[in-house]
């Protein structure tokens, strides 16, 4: 298949060509603390596992 440049996200989005658009941004994340946030944001839960940030910096 032919990699589509200039894909925008609104086009991306219209055609089913999610991962061809996330591919072209060129960044890395990290899938697996990707769901667990989605996961607590679904549920309206703390995430559980490895946080970005330390408690001792939280200004809760």
């Amino acid at each position: 298949m032919a990699r589509v440049k200039g894909l925008t996200l609104l086009e991306a989005r219209r055609v089913g060509k999610l991962k061809e658009f996330a591919e072209q941004q060129g960044t890395v994340g990290d899938e697996a603390a990707f769901d667990r946030l989605f996961r607590a944001m679904a549920s309206g839960t703390p995430p559980k596992g490895n946080q970005t940030s330390g408690s001792e910096n939280s200004e809760d």
